[in-house]
């Protein structure tokens, strides 16, 4: 299930010119153990802010305004290197 839920993440990143992060793993295994797969778009790290999910305006807005989303695993091209997410 976490394979599945990873590669929606990286279709994501594909279709919106946006790089994984070295945190992608991590955060699909935290997304698979408070949300299941019916909710996995859900933010782990703001779970009660109904405006934050996966690739929400308000992600967006993050990845513009300071290269990253809020969970990390989101970046605009050049802030996904994985040696300055680590």
């Amino acid at each position: 299930m976490k394979e599945e839920i990873l590669k929606q993440m990286h279709e994501i990143c594909a279709q919106y010119g946006y790089e994984p992060t070295s945190f992608m793993e991590k955060i699909a295994n935290a997304k698979l153990r408070m949300f299941g797969m019916e909710e996995w778009k859900r933010c782990p790290c703001d779970g009660k802010n109904p405006n934050r999910s996966c690739i929400s305006e308000q992600c967006h807005k993050d990845i513009e305004e300071k290269g990253r989303c809020h969970c990390n695993c989101y970046a605009k091209p050049g802030f996904g290197d994985k040696k300055t997410a680590e």
